[in-house]
């Protein structure tokens, strides 16, 4: 496992553990009005936020991206899912049901980011994939079956379908995330920023601004969904979603609410339940199930004009953080950057290279500038390539540069050199 894999599972990691802690702290907010508390969480997250720009020195991204279009679009549109909706809901469904139960209805959008996955990512989504996200999901879905030692109490359900809005709300959000590439401290400042301007103006319509009650629970559930979850972790899981496979980091995800229920039983005196150990089997089953399934040719989907026969795999993850200019400028916004290898000795890399454009930014791993080690060897990891296989890349706009990549394949297999 390279250093770029590493970073993104400890990323993961940080950002399971807080996930596993947000509906708790929603909970422990639950003594204030559902506003106010959104009110002072947007506060405290715009300011995290700022000053972790700052100090990052990424303050210049912000001011070019507000002339991007696409930009304002991908951004307006998290932050709406993301930082408006969700805590809307969340904030108003704990003040009637469990933390335990929020984390099990909400965390059901691993599911929904798979399916969605093809559509607004065009990551290619295996029946492992699927087949694994559905075992680990069918566990959380047995609590809302009737009847059983599992069962939801009636009386519950209307917050549940506010929750699986909220979830499918995040599942979309985060599909956007992965889609558009921009610099990504300055967007979780933006994020917070237009949260500030939705939930400011319905404090203060409500009459419901002012910060009542400032026990240890209220102030800490503030401070914490703020600062820790809506900068902290904003962060560190876009940043690991970006890097890791979509169908794995969706299954692994799935075992946030049994992490919330084991910590409810033990600071919040909630008693176990029987579905802990039902919900950890299913993660732990669809996680063997991703673990052990063939590794799949190709991670692309290619539109059907463009279909060929030739795997195409989305090596963007290895690019988040490109040293190298060229690339940034042009994964930012809806660009991807493709790969596929070659088993030919002497590839033509001159001619490869100079089918660049200013837009479309074709390299192989033998030009030097373009890629680190480390990231090199994470893309050997995502597409199975061998070291003595030739890796041919293209960064832009993903219909040109698949069809750049299509091209010089032709080439290989009908002209080999």
């Amino acid at each position: 496992m390279n250093n770029i894999s590493v970073y993104g599972y400890v990323l993961l990691a940080f950002s399971i553990l807080v996930g596993s802690l947000m509906p708790i702290a929603f909970s422990l907010g639950s003594a204030i009005s559902f506003t106010t508390l959104l009110l002072y969480v947007s506060i405290v997250g715009t300011i995290t936020s700022f000053l972790m720009m700052i100090a990052k020195g990424t303050t210049s991204h912000l001011k070019a991206f507000l002339r991007d279009k696409t930009y304002i679009f991908a951004i307006v549109s998290l932050a709406i899912l993301e930082y408006a909706i969700e805590p809307l809901g969340l904030s108003y469904a704990t003040h009637y049901v469990t933390a335990d139960l929020a984390a099990v209805v909400f965390r059901a959008w691993p599911i929904l980011l798979v399916l969605i996955a093809p559509f607004v990512i065009k990551e290619k989504i295996t029946k492992w994939d699927i087949a694994g996200v559905v075992i680990g999901f069918s566990a959380l879905a047995v609590t809302m079956i009737g009847g059983t030692i599992f069962s939801i109490p009636g009386s519950d359900l209307p917050y549940v379908a506010i929750l699986l809005i909220v979830a499918f709300g995040d599942a979309l959000a985060n599909a956007i995330s992965k889609r558009y590439n921009y610099e990504l401290m300055s967007s979780l400042f933006g994020y917070n920023l237009i949260a500030l301007a939705i939930f400011a103006p319905l404090a203060i319509l409500t009459n419901t601004w002012q910060l009542t009650v400032t026990t240890p629970s209220v102030i800490f559930s503030i401070v914490f969904i703020g600062a820790v979850f809506y900068a902290i972790f904003g962060y560190t899981f876009y940043e690991s979603l970006r890097l890791i496979k979509t169908s794995f980091f969706s299954t692994a995800y799935m075992v946030v609410p049994f992490i919330t229920m084991l910590i409810s039983a033990a600071f919040l005196n909630v008693p176990a339940q029987p579905s802990y150990v039902l919900i950890g089997l299913g993660v732990v089953g669809g996680g063997l199930i991703q673990k052990l399934a063939p590794k799949n040719k190709g991670n692309f989907v290619m539109s059907k004009s463009r279909k060929k026969n030739m795997p195409l795999y989305d090596i963007t993850a290895a690019f988040i953080n490109t040293k190298n200019q060229e690339i940034y400028n042009t994964m930012k916004g809806g660009g991807r950057v493709l790969a596929f290898y070659s088993t030919e000795k002497n590839v033509p890399e001159a001619q490869i290279r100079s089918m660049s454009t200013e837009r479309c930014i074709i390299f192989t791993d033998k030009h030097e500038g373009f890629a680190s080690f480390d990231e090199l060897e994470f893309i050997r990891e995502i597409t199975g390539a061998a070291k003595e296989q030739i890796l041919i890349m293209g960064s832009g706009d993903p219909d040109k540069v698949t069809d750049r990549l299509t091209e010089i394949n032709n080439l290989l297999v009908q002209s080999p050199v």
